[in-house]
């Protein structure tokens, strides 16, 4: 592409230096960039893009794209560089999310479960979709594990346009607060997009709810005026939505009626089912998906797949035909009783999830969990709280401790607890110490890591998957019963 072609995407720029007129591509990488790429230069936490011109240049940069002069090199500067990334990339990539009927889902619990429920009911009417997400992307059959829930802006754009390419018109993806606060989705053209809730998560990153909420705002505050914004109307926050949104509005409800509500439903241990009623008419769903919590997830989804015109056929078999999500409430027989593996790690999904477990389990709630390293550190004794008032057992643990010490984010947990608790350090051991302590009709309940096959510490990555290590100890359990 030639570079002037490819640069008009700035509005805002200063152009330093002779600059190549043709560039082959665009890097925001310094370590894996070729010759004849544009290099973006992104500033953050631990490292700074701008550190590393001279060796960008010394690869074969044709350019580089700033917030500040560096040096006598050629560069643009621009007054926000991962805004300036995410519009070189559309550039680039040709706008492929016009291509594509676009789904994003924000909010902070709920947005796995529903993405993966509007992708089984478009592939029960026919039309298989993209995902991408926290367990990782789908690009027609293929899979790839990623470590980003929304990817960086080229990379993102990238991806779209592989799914354009492969005949794929329908992406569901979800939407992080990080990435909108970075921009990472800036020019991507959505049709629509659902608002799950909103509780304390990242406030490590966003400092207070206030600003997590703002983040979230962004995807709202894009949307065109022909889009569609499918909104909560249980959370709070969801008038505030209206107000700033251009979108068309639909709401969906498990307390009241909405363009989508739940006229009644019923729980149990191992299936729900809920009564719906749509604007095309009700429709009664029986879901192998657990507890309260997935109910406000498959409103949602039926929500999303009638915006996007699915025939009611389609959105009940679909819905009926996923068996779990891998990591959310995910059910592992244990000779008895059972282990359900879910990625609960805020205060307010731990609540739901044990809430949710009180009203269809009639045994003992075990209850594992750690919390992650590195993040933030207020939530870890309400986290205690919750778990200590919710669960008859409580055993604190580690969970990605990255650079901390797994102990004094143990102790700050417990500052929190009420009552008894066992503290056993290592992740695989507070497991097998669970499992041998269940009886029949016990849950054993394993949070906070969920999907996540590793375990952070320090700066390695050590393999580790609650449902492997729980299937393993159970087997050597059984191996030693008499």
């Amino acid at each position: 592409m030639k570079t002037e072609d490819l640069i008009k995407a700035l509005p805002k720029r200063q152009v330093f230096g002779e600059l190549a007129r043709e560039v082959g591509g665009i890097s925001y990488d310094s370590q894996i960039l070729k010759p004849g790429e544009l290099f973006v230069a992104l500033p953050g936490t631990r490292s700074d893009g701008h550190r590393y011109l001279p060796e960008v240049f010394e690869k074969g940069a044709v350019g580089a794209v700033v917030e500040r002069k560096v040096g006598d090199f050629p560069q643009i500067l621009v007054p926000d560089s991962r805004e300036a990334l995410a519009l070189l990339a559309c550039q680039w990539y040709r706008a492929p999310s016009q291509d594509l009927w676009m789904v994003g889902i924000t909010g902070t619990n709920g947005k796995t479960t529903t993405s993966y429920l509007i992708k089984s009911i478009w592939e029960k009417e026919g039309k298989p979709g993209g995902l991408l997400g926290t367990i990782g992307y789908q690009i027609g059959e293929e899979v790839r594990e990623e470590e980003l829930t929304t990817p960086q802006s080229l990379d993102l754009q990238r991806i779209l346009r592989q799914m354009v390419e492969r005949s794929v018109d329908r992406v569901v993806m979800e939407v992080s607060s990080h990435a909108l606060s970075q921009k990472r989705v800036l020019g991507t053209d959505f049709d629509l997009a659902v608002f799950t809730n909103l509780s304390r998560d990242h406030l490590d990153y966003h400092k207070d709810m206030e600003s997590y909420f703002q983040a979230k705002l962004i995807l709202f505050e894009g949307l065109k005026s022909g889009a569609i914004a499918l909104l909560n109307l249980d959370d709070p926050r969801t008038s505030l939505i209206h107000q700033q949104t251009r979108a068309k509005v639909l709401t969906y409800s498990l307390k009241q009626k909405a363009d989508v509500w739940a006229k009644g439903y019923r729980l149990f241990p191992n299936r729900s089912e809920v009564e719906v009623v749509t604007p095309r008419g009700e429709i009664t769903l029986k879901s192998k998906l657990l507890g309260k919590a997935n109910l406000y997830n498959l409103l949602a989804a039926v929500g999303a797949a009638l915006a996007g015109g699915s025939p009611l056929e389609a959105i009940k078999e679909g819905i009926e035909s996923l068996p779990s999500v891998r990591g959310r409430m995910e059910v592992v027989e244990g000779g008895g009783y059972k282990i359900l593996i879910d990625y609960a790690h805020t205060p307010d999904a731990l609540q739901n999830l044990l809430t949710s477990l009180r009203e269809i389990v009639t045994g003992r709630l075990i209850l594992i969990f750690g919390c992650g390293g590195n993040r933030d550190q207020g939530k870890r004794p309400v986290m205690g709280r919750v778990g200590s008032r919710l669960a008859d057992k409580l055993i604190l643990t580690s969970d990605n401790p990255r650079w901390e010490d797994p102990k004094q984010i143990i102790d700050q947990i417990a500052a929190g607890v009420e009552g008894e608790f066992e503290v056993v350090e290592e992740r695989r051991e507070a497991i097998r110490t669970a499992l041998r302590q269940a009886k029949r009709g016990d849950w054993v309940i394993v949070a906070g890591k969920g999907h996540e096959r590793r375990q952070i510490v320090r700066d390695k990555a050590i393999p580790f998957d609650d449902r492997q290590v729980v299937e393993e100890e159970l087997s050597r359990l059984w191996k030693m019963s008499p």
